[in-house]
């Protein structure tokens, strides 16, 4: 299971919430896995949106990859 849990109330994924908090490691984990990596939460934000507005490079370069 993962350190960052879905949040129903955003409709956040856990790969958005890896971003967000810049864990590289837990995004190249959650890519491996069956999921939408361009999915939006309910303000039409994305995994890749939340790691660069947070400046986290190495989670943005692995959305990216």
């Amino acid at each position: 299971m993962s350190a960052y849990p879905y949040s129903p109330e955003r409709a956040q994924t856990e790969l958005m919430s890896a971003a967000y908090n810049g864990d590289a490691e837990e995004v190249a984990r959650l890519l491996a896995l069956p999921g939408d990596i361009d999915a939006q939460d309910s303000h039409g934000i994305t995994a890749l949106m939340y790691a660069a507005m947070q400046g986290h490079t190495a989670a943005a370069q692995r959305l990216i990859e």
